[in-house]
């Protein structure tokens, strides 16, 4: 369907006491509550069921994506406080970043308190014998920050992992805690470069995916690494003025070949989390881009509303020709950035079931389950509210048929 000339963003907006945002997740994670969603018909349940409520043979696919420790806490000499958020490292990827002992590494990052730091001075963390300065290096917003420590033996994950702090939504009102590195991380995270986490995937354990393999439901993984962006509320009032961050993605032959066996036998597939939703609905448009003959210099890269064009390619001839590059790659994977908004009139061409926790009023994150369920969106959100569901990253999940 093509794409509307105009939506409100202020039809996305719904009231959201301070009290229904989750502070801290409950334990065990498949204890939340789940809110099923299929047909127009709400049924209320807890996660450890989720097995129950897909067909058999779905192929439930999640974001394996970890999160770094990217906020980092630094005080003036007046000791006024200054927050530093890193977005993404200048010139090189996450992984790069993350393993380099040069001593020094430029990141782009949002800073807090930025007028109390003034520009020539040098901000310095200690522990022991070891220092973190940061400097800003430039203006502009971002910000450009240079961070330098004194042991070309420890890692900037090294440093990160010494120094950093979880990087906690900006509405949980409160400090970061030791328990945090666990819970806001899914117990299959693998590939570190996220500064939020796909909460979605909070609530799966070791025993929902037994569970799973038991119905003959497979688990299949991707990576796509989360941006500040996602908590970017929408301030135009039209939803389409406003702009996508684009967020690195990685996707194996495998897990595109299970999608092939999944569209072929006309099997369900099921997205954990609007990160896994995004990649895999980017697919049709990357695979597109291949059988046109677009050149792939530095890997994929899917524009906010690319995937809206007209075409002729099927589902199964785009991830066909994905699965026959990504064959052709030295590490078997594909790479790229995606900036896909989905919003109503969107061609859900993969997902079939979305599970996803409760989300911000006028998000893109809401815009796209407006996507997904339609109207009842709102039937949803008004019975979460009223039934005692816990919203936000660390609230209740929901699992939606679309």
């Amino acid at each position: 369907m093509p794409l509307p000339d105009y939506l409100r963003t202020a039809d996305y907006i719904y009231d959201l006491p301070n009290e229904r945002i989750a502070l801290h997740p409950v334990e065990p994670r498949d204890a939340s509550k789940l809110l099923v969603y299929a047909g127009g018909v709400i049924t209320d349940s807890e996660f450890g069921k989720l097995p129950e409520f897909l067909p058999e043979g779905t192929l439930l696919v999640a974001n394996d994506t970890a999160v770094v420790n990217a906020r980092l806490i630094f005080f003036t000499p007046e000791q006024h406080r200054v927050e530093i958020f890193l977005l993404e490292p200048v010139g090189k990827s996450w992984e790069n970043a993350l393993v380099d002992k040069s001593g020094a590494v430029v990141f782009n990052a949002l800073i807090g308190n930025k007028r109390k730091w003034k520009r020539s001075g040098e901000l310095r963390i200690e522990s022991g014998e070891l220092t973190l300065n940061a400097l800003v290096e430039d203006e502009s917003q971002p910000f450009h920050v240079t961070l330098s420590w004194n042991d070309d033996s420890k890692t900037f994950a090294d440093i990160l992992n010494l120094f950093g702090h979880v990087p906690l939504p900006p509405y949980i009102k409160r400090s970061d805690e030791i328990g945090d590195k666990n819970s806001y991380q899914t117990v299959y995270a693998a590939h570190l470069g996220s500064v939020a986490a796909p909460t979605a995937g909070l609530h799966i354990t070791a025993n929902v995916i037994s569970k799973l393999s038991e119905k003959n439901c497979a688990f299949a993984r991707l990576t796509l690494h989360v941006g500040a962006g996602t908590f970017k509320p929408v301030d135009a009032e039209n939803v389409l003025e406003h702009e996508m961050h684009p967020e690195a993605f990685s996707i194996s032959s495998e897990t595109l070949q299970q999608l092939v066996q999944q569209v072929q036998n006309d099997q369900p597939i099921a997205a954990v989390g609007t990160t896994a939703t995004r990649t895999l609905e980017s697919l049709h448009a990357m695979g597109v881009q291949l059988l046109k003959g677009v050149e792939m210099k530095d890997g994929f890269d899917v524009t906010q509303f690319e995937a809206y064009e007209p075409t002729d390619v099927s589902t199964l001839d785009a991830l066909n020709a994905l699965v026959a590059y990504a064959e052709r790659q030295s590490d078997k994977k594909l790479h790229g950035k995606t900036r896909l908004m989905i919003v109503p009139n969107f061609q859900f061409r993969l997902v079939d079931y979305l599970v996803t926790n409760f989300h911000q009023p006028s998000s893109t994150l809401l815009m796209l389950v407006s996507a997904f369920v339609g109207v009842d969106w709102k039937k949803i959100y008004e019975h979460a509210l009223c039934n005692g569901y816990r919203f936000l990253s660390y609230g209740d999940s929901s699992l939606l048929k679309r």
